[in-house]
């Protein structure tokens, strides 16, 4: 089945852009989705995560911790992976099971070795550059993150965030 959705942007109330994209929803749960490679379709990806997931029926926190770490995941698939080549589509696959949601995030890179993690102290001093955070966000918003090439040289992103106390509430915190 695919479906295709007309999403409108509004600031202020006013329209400020309306696009058109096709999500085709496999009969494995996953939903698909191949956008353009432009930063201007990330907020496309974030909102169709963020409805996956409250729909799945997870709590807000992690709601809101996949909506950054795949804000993060399409940056760097943009930038890094295709190299700021705007005509390289990014895939995002949204692997729904039982237990975990599976998000890929596809880009055309050649893979690349894990950095460390950012010092914040050297940044701050100005001794080493103030980006880099964006692996370093993701690895400590979802429960699992994965990097691998396929066959095809396609580069995926994998981020995973598990139902494990989807609904509950952890002992000590408040609904």
């Amino acid at each position: 089945m695919i479906f295709i959705a007309n999403l409108s942007f509004h600031r202020n109330s006013t329209p400020i852009r309306s696009i058109f994209f096709m999500a085709k929803h496999h009969t494995e749960h996953s939903i698909e989705l191949k956008l353009p490679g432009s930063p201007s379709y990330e907020q496309v990806a974030r909102a169709t995560a963020v409805s996956i997931v409250r729909q799945m029926g997870f709590r807000q926190d992690h709601i809101d911790a996949l909506d950054t770490a795949l804000g993060e995941a399409y940056r760097n698939a943009i930038e890094h992976g295709n190299r700021g080549d705007d005509m390289l589509p990014v895939t995002i696959k949204f692997k729904l099971q039982q237990t975990c949601l599976l998000v890929e995030i596809v880009d055309h890179g050649e893979g690349f070795e894990l950095p460390q993690s950012p010092d914040i102290d050297e940044q701050v001093a100005g001794r080493e550059d103030r980006r880099g955070w964006g692996i370093h966000l993701m690895q400590n918003l979802v429960d699992q993150v994965s990097f691998h090439v396929n066959e095809q040289g396609e580069h995926f992103t994998c981020l995973y965030l598990f139902k494990n106390d989807v609904g509950n509430v952890r002992q000590g915190e408040d609904r």
